[in-house]
């Protein structure tokens, strides 16, 4: 994807890539359910061959260990 390029929601939401990634850089060792919902949603709008990968993780729940550790 173009370093420049902005990523949108369903609700309407934007957020450039590189803001996104650093977001994410930032908090990587906890972050919220309701922050990651967010974050999912930009990915989730994204091109599908882009997005393909991370997704099919995300929605398969006996693969989503490889991505998230659920910390009480």
């Amino acid at each position: 994807m173009p370093y420049a390029s902005i990523l949108r929601n369903s609700t309407g939401d934007s957020i450039k890539l590189i803001d996104l990634v650093k977001y994410v850089e930032s908090k990587q060792n906890r972050i919220a359910v309701s922050e990651m919902d967010k974050i999912i949603s930009f990915i989730a709008n994204i091109e599908f061959k882009h997005a393909r990968p991370l997704m099919e993780l995300i929605e398969d729940q006996t693969k989503q260990a490889e991505l998230f550790k659920i910390i009480q």
